[in-house]
């Protein structure tokens, strides 16, 4: 009989088992934000002008992203 087992370890050498990882970012999110989320996920289902709004929506944890990766 064979056993394998694995975990995940992070680039620092620690291990999320348990205990998640806490991020570098924080990023709020509103209301407003969440919803416009939920919308983007299921596009098919909106209307042409609620899928150009929510085109057009900046998503904040996206650009949070960016901003840390262009530094």
């Amino acid at each position: 009989m064979r056993l394998t087992t694995a975990t995940y370890h992070t680039p620092s050498g620690n291990t999320p088992h348990r205990k998640g990882i806490t991020p570098d970012v924080v990023v709020t999110i509103d209301e407003i934000s969440r919803q416009n989320f939920e919308k983007r996920c299921r596009l098919d289902s909106l209307s042409a002008d609620e899928r150009n709004v929510i085109e057009a929506w900046k998503d904040p944890v996206m650009e949070a992203a960016i901003q840390v990766l262009k530094k």
